[in-house]
């Protein structure tokens, strides 16, 4: 059966450097012993010659359902602590972490887990 791939977006409207809230994040899930990936683009929209690369998403393969949650949840605590929004995409389906209530949240996390429990 193969793992489920789960992408998690940083949304930097602020202006913060978004490679290293990126990586931030990426420390916090290596807490889980995970490996995220992050892709990185380093094609400039307007054409010009890139001067480095910016990174974009982070990736983490081969979830089970309890790897999902797992990253949903830490995920989650590190949005609400850094008061950030995080895009969390499993099999084209959206969760977004940000400034909802906890209990809010939490409806919303179910209920993002429940669809994917069937396809673990």
């Amino acid at each position: 059966m193969k793992g489920l791939l789960a992408i998690l977006e940083i949304d930097e409207r602020d202006g913060a450097d978004r490679t290293a809230v990126t990586w931030d994040l990426r420390n916090e899930l290596r807490t889980l012993d995970l490996e995220p990936r992050i892709v990185e683009d380093t094609n400039q929209q307007d054409g010009s010659k890139s001067l480095g690369s910016i990174a974009r998403w982070l990736e983490v393969r081969d979830l089970t359902l309890d790897g999902v949650m797992a990253v949903v949840a830490a995920a989650l605590q590190w949005a609400i602590r850094t008061r950030r929004t995080v895009r969390v995409t499993v099999d084209g389906d959206v969760l977004i972490l940000n400034n909802a209530t906890p209990e809010q949240q939490n409806r919303i996390v179910e209920a993002f887990i429940a669809r994917h429990g069937s396809n673990a």
